[in-house]
């Protein structure tokens, strides 16, 4: 039987991947000097910061909604329970299966 793998990015927690490639982003930027004078206004940094508490709050939503659905936060893991219709406010609640 042909056993299939998942991949690469699949297996590597998604903020994992987000992190390495800040990292990499941000130690390039750092060799080579490059800060834009755009950045450094407190316009930008109340940008960054709005958008990292949004970002914040989406995450926890979804991992709320993968924990009340009883499923894996893995993307490579095996689903305890799979829903057969998508979840939407205002609609019936999905039937699931075990």
């Amino acid at each position: 039987m042909d056993e299939r793998r998942a991949p690469l990015f699949a297996i590597i927690p998604p903020p994992v991947v987000y992190a390495a490639t800040f990292l990499v982003g941000w130690g390039v930027s750092l060799l080579l000097g490059w800060s834009p004078v755009w950045i450094e206004t407190p316009a930008a940094r109340w940008a960054g910061l709005a958008l990292l508490i949004i970002g914040l709050a989406l995450a926890a939503a979804a991992g709320g909604l993968f924990a009340s659905r009883r499923t894996t936060f893995n993307p490579a893991g095996h689903p305890r329970r799979l829903l057969k219709a998508a979840s939407m406010p205002g609609r019936a609640t999905p039937c699931m299966s075990d």
